[in-house]
């Protein structure tokens, strides 16, 4: 056998027509001296598996092959194959069986390769990224949501809307934002907020999410692009931080701590006092641990309006200005208490109030 047929080994994949039809795969391998073909079709969902050795002549490659295999539900069968070489990639040829069955094949070379050691995809898999940004309990008016809807809608063209839920007076409002303000019988105030947008399913979608409740007020966005994530984030954290600022966030977390600073203050000055002052001292404490809690839950309150919108004067949100004026208020009074507490006031105090007992 010539070795102008070892050039044909290897995997190939196609199909036969005609009488019968099928896909087709087929393996030419060189045992010794012969050229062997092994070749597979399935027809009508069955597998019928043809082996043989195959020659050439004038560019003729021709074989007879015979079914492969002990099967006693595969009758034995012979085919007889003609192919033509068209180029290195292609063969094509006719087929024909004893009984009458004839037709042509197309075959072209199946290139793979098995990596022992493969490299890593130069494409990254896809993935979700999402950034959460957290604020502090803001009080919000009708035309900041409008504000923030048509951000969201910029920010993520889809058919679909920003869909609004919030919660009022024990009842759940879930609705388009296109008619979400079209409800008569919608109330002024409510004590949860959400807006969500996301787009049709179509891989991996993005969402922007904004929840503003009394257990936590957030906002989240989520995508496949980083640059878009980012940009979204940036972009809905700005209209957000009209509502509040550095001051504001360290103030709800933390205000309520001076609390126990008067606790420890009260624990210090006990000893040192008559029964009768001991009681006076630990009312006086509870008031104003009191107070102020209750004043911090006043200022720092999540207060959602629906209809109303923000007026033009600030003087108006009392709460606002009480937080303002209390901040300002600790913040000027930090330094003098440094300054009273490094000239031993502290003690001169105790001592005071030893006296006065």
């Amino acid at each position: 056998m010539g070795n102008n047929l070892d050039d044909l080994q290897g995997n190939w994949i196609g199909n036969i027509f005609g009488t019968y039809a099928g896909n087709a795969f087929a393996e030419i391998i060189r045992e010794g001296d012969d050229v062997l073909i092994t070749l597979r079709i399935n027809i009508q969902g069955r597998a019928v598996v043809l082996h043989g050795p195959i020659s050439e002549l004038n560019n003729i490659i021709s074989s007879t092959l015979l079914t492969a295999g002990n099967d006693p539900e595969q009758p034995e069968v012979t085919v007889d194959f003609i192919f033509q070489r068209n180029g290195d990639q292609h063969l094509g040829g006719k087929w024909s069986m004893p009984g009458g069955h004839a037709g042509v094949l197309q075959l072209e070379r199946a290139n793979f390769e098995i990596q022992k050691n493969p490299t890593p995809s130069s494409v990254e898999p896809l993935q979700v990224i999402q950034r959460t940004g957290q604020i502090p309990k803001i009080t919000i008016y009708k035309d900041e949501i409008h504000t923030l809807v048509h951000a969201m809608r910029e920010l993520l063209p889809s058919s679909y809307d920003v869909v609004i839920s919030a919660n009022a007076d024990a009842k759940d409002i879930r609705r388009l934002a296109a008619s979400f303000w079209d409800n008569a019988t919608l109330p002024d105030r409510a004590e949860f907020l959400s807006l969500s947008l996301t787009e049709p399913p179509d891989g991996i979608q993005r969402n922007i999410n904004i929840v503003l409740g009394s257990v936590e007020c957030s906002f989240s966005i989520s995508g496949s692009s980083a640059v878009w994530v980012d940009g979204a984030f940036h972009q809905i954290e700005s209209i957000l931080r009209r509502h509040h600022s550095l001051w504001r966030k360290i103030y709800e977390k933390h205000a309520l701590n001076i609390n126990g600073i008067f606790f420890l203050v009260v624990l210090v000055l006990l000893p040192s006092l008559d029964l009768p002052s001991r009681a006076f001292l630990i009312l006086t404490l509870a008031f104003v641990v009191l107070s102020f809690k209750w004043l911090h839950n006043k200022t720092t309150a999540l207060r959602i309006f629906l209809r109303s919108e923000r007026k033009e004067t600030r003087l108006i949100d009392l709460t606002e200005l009480a937080t303002l004026l209390l901040g300002a208020g600790i913040l000027a009074a930090v330094p003098f208490a440094y300054q009273w507490l490094k000239d031993d006031g502290l003690k001169r105090l105790f001592e005071a109030l030893a006296a006065l007992s």
